[in-house]
């Protein structure tokens, strides 16, 4: 019996950095072909490309996309918890602006999603792109480990993108906010992001880490895959922040569970917030 693919609504938080939205949203056109809404949530930016371009989407009749614009500054958990509660759908996913989705992304993971009512979150495999001549189509992000000290990690990280083990789909510890497919029951039950993780640091590490702790799955899917230009959502969503939210991580979660997926390191470990 032929079931209807229930639509996904795509939260995108901005915040300056214009050209990469306009990147995102044209990817996004063209290679999503699952059932969705689109909804932009603008973290009172002050650069005029960007807000001169979410104004054009917000006053065409013949865009599909919705502009909200936050009237404080909230960050990246605050922004995307203000837009979840703005939705209605069973499930959502957080899309970083300055990500390229690739063909099929949202159908690989909706349907990695719908295959157990356990797993309450999906993560994709996220390559470097073109301008990082170093380590261009190489993982990025494919799935969060834990080291041994506790601390999070990336253990594929500049390996090449079709690394066989990367290219599983598994289970993970986590997986990051660049974009993360979220189902609502999931997401409710924690009560979102904690709000003391500010501007973008370290919050998807912990809202996974609590969602296991629930019983839920986390899983990635590596036929899921968009270019991550990293660090794209603003300078202070970068730098504000980081070794503080990562000191609070490290306290909160000072103990390993007896499940963790664990890669020998120490606190200095490889991982980088989206």
């Amino acid at each position: 019996m032929y079931r209807r693919r229930p639509r996904v609504d795509i939260i995108i938080s901005t915040y300056n950095a214009g050209a990469f939205l306009e990147a995102c949203l044209a990817n996004l056109v063209a290679n999503t072909k699952w059932p969705h809404n689109v909804i932009i949530t603008d973290d009172c930016s002050t650069e005029g490309r960007l807000l001169a371009y979410l104004d054009e989407i917000a006053n065409s009749h013949q865009s599909t996309v919705t502009v909200l614009k936050s009237d404080i500054r909230r960050g990246f958990a605050g922004n995307n918890a203000w837009a979840v509660e703005q939705t209605k759908s069973r499930y959502f996913c957080l899309l970083n602006q300055d990500t390229e989705p690739q063909e099929l992304w949202l159908t690989h993971m909706m349907e990695t999603m719908k295959r157990d009512r356990e797993i309450g979150i999906v993560g994709a495999k996220l390559l470097f792109p073109p301008g990082k001549d170093e380590v261009v189509g190489t993982i990025q992000h494919a799935g969060v480990g834990r080291t041994t000290d506790g601390s999070p990690y990336h253990p594929y990280r500049e390996k090449v993108h079709d690394f066989p083990q990367a290219n599983v789909l598994r289970e993970v510890n986590a997986v990051t906010g660049a974009c993360m497919l979220v189902r609502r029951k999931c997401w409710d039950e924690l009560e979102g992001f904690d709000q003391r993780y500010s501007f973008g640091q370290f919050e998807d590490c912990d809202l996974c880490w609590r969602a296991r702790k629930l019983g839920w799955r986390i899983m990635v899917q590596p036929e899921a895959v968009l270019f991550h230009f990293e660090h794209g959502c603003g300078e202070l969503s970068v730098h504000e922040g980081h070794d503080k939210n990562r000191a609070l991580l490290l306290e909160t979660w000072h103990d390993l569970e007896g499940d963790e997926i664990l890669f020998p390191g120490g606190a200095q470990a490889d991982y980088k917030p989206q």
